[in-house]
């Protein structure tokens, strides 16, 4: 966020399987979910440009997964 006007200056979307589970030390699951996050590295970076303009500065476009 720009501190002089408020604005967003950039911003990073991901796919909603980035990343992984944690493992939860603590105590055994009974009845484990279905593991949704699968480490997916598709993303899209904007940045807003002196213009006044957000522009695209980094796309990665591969899934490791099917898209329904």
């Amino acid at each position: 966020m720009c501190k002089h006007t408020g604005a967003i200056s950039n911003r990073r979307f991901v796919c909603f399987k980035e990343g992984f589970r944690k493992e939860d030390k603590k105590r055994p699951v009974k009845k484990p979910r279905k593991e949704v996050r699968t480490g997916c590295s598709a993303r899209i970076t904007i940045a807003l440009q002196t213009s006044g303009k957000y522009h695209v500065i980094d796309f990665e476009p591969a899934h490791n997964h099917v898209l329904v």
